[in-house]
């Protein structure tokens, strides 16, 4: 009986996680091809698909971290204000509860919903 975890049992040692992901990715494309009669032909569909793809402007390759920096940030500021929104939930309920062991009365949130012409009045 083999005693470990499976990343303790396989042939390559992964003492560090530095290397895992790149291992994974062959690992994945070597199961994924255990069967394949002919082994080359990947690497002429690989070779097709670069002869066929357009032109990549080395412009563009430079304005691609900026781009991926903005929506990084753009993603950070959403999941920001998503866990704000758990935060005020999570303590109106903590109060409501708190009110209903002391005795007291507690009517549900209703968000006050206002209409432009109550307020022009």
């Amino acid at each position: 009986m083999t005693t470990g975890t499976l990343l303790e049992r396989t042939k390559v040692p992964l003492r560090t996680r530095l290397y895992l992901d790149a291992y994974l990715d062959e690992f994945v494309f070597r199961f994924n091809r255990r069967h394949s009669k002919n082994r080359g032909l990947v690497y002429w569909r690989l070779v097709c698909a670069l002869v066929g793809a357009d032109p990549f402007p080395r412009a563009e390759l430079a304005r691609r971290p900026a781009e991926q920096a903005e929506a990084d940030r753009q993603h950070e500021e959403q999941v920001e204000a998503g866990r704000r929104t758990q935060r005020v939930a999570l303590q109106r309920e903590r109060r409501r509860q708190a009110a209903e062991a002391e005795g007291r009365t507690v009517r549900p949130y209703q968000r006050r919903i206002s209409d432009g012409a109550a307020d022009a009045e």
